[in-house]
């Protein structure tokens, strides 16, 4: 049985779900087990904490069983116009010169990816000062095991991302799926942090394909930053 009683009215529904969908009507209506689970969509999202984003991507799911072609409502694969990079990047952090441009790219399709999934993340860090991270290093609550020059975060080719709670500040509880998050960065060819061994950083990503951090040094010590960046064109 649906969600939906027979007393509900369905236009209700779409004024409460107005801005969130694209205009669908004229491409379903004649198909009923469409419109079923197109209504007890609607109704899980005006009635939860659904957002947008995971609105979006079971809708394209239940489109798709259909065999309906999404490519006439417009939808972008990557979800990109749903993501408010005001709350996800608030630092403007891959907007910086200071990363890798090809890890910016990564991390921000790895963003788009884990909001299609519902995962609300955030870029918490991106580059880090040498300086930065001494005193990191120091720091009495064991932020870090890296000493300057020793990070990923040094050269422009790590960021960590977190979760948000719901008043989209960062979280780093556990109970958040930080496992999902690293698998979708590591389908991009991304360094996952939870798989440290010496210590897990589950909100780590790195790319340096190829190159350890020996190499690393020993470049930036002689061409800089840009040389380091070169290897990995």
């Amino acid at each position: 049985m649906s969600k939906i009683n027979e007393t509900q009215n369905v236009s209700s529904i779409f004024q409460k779900t107005e801005g969130a969908l694209p205009d669908i009507h004229d491409l379903v209506l004649h198909q009923n087990l469409l419109i079923q689970g197109l209504m007890d969509l609607l109704y899980e999202f005006v009635s939860s904490e659904m957002n947008k984003s995971s609105l979006f991507n079971q809708l394209k799911l239940l489109l798709k069983k259909h065999e309906v072609d999404v490519s006439q409502l417009g939808w972008k694969d990557d979800l990109q116009a749903n993501i408010d990079w005001t709350v996800v990047d608030p630092k403007g952090i891959l907007q910086s010169d200071d990363l890798h441009p090809e890890l910016k790219s990564k991390v921000k399709t790895l963003v788009q990816k884990a909001t299609a999934q519902g995962l609300k993340v955030q870029v918490y860090e991106g580059f880090r000062s040498v300086e930065r991270q001494d005193k990191l290093y120091q720091d009495k609550r064991n932020i870090t095991k890296a000493k300057g020059g020793q990070s990923y975060h040094n050269y422009g080719l790590a960021v960590d991302l977190v979760f948000r709670n719901d008043k989209n500040q960062p979280s780093w509880n556990g109970k958040h799926d930080w496992n999902t998050l690293g698998k979708i960065g590591k389908d991009l060819g991304l360094t996952w942090g939870g798989d440290f061994k010496r210590i897990s950083d589950k909100g780590h990503f790195e790319y340096h394909p190829g190159l350890n951090l020996k190499t690393i040094r020993s470049v930036y010590k002689s061409q800089g930053i840009q040389g380091v960046w070169d290897l990995l064109l």
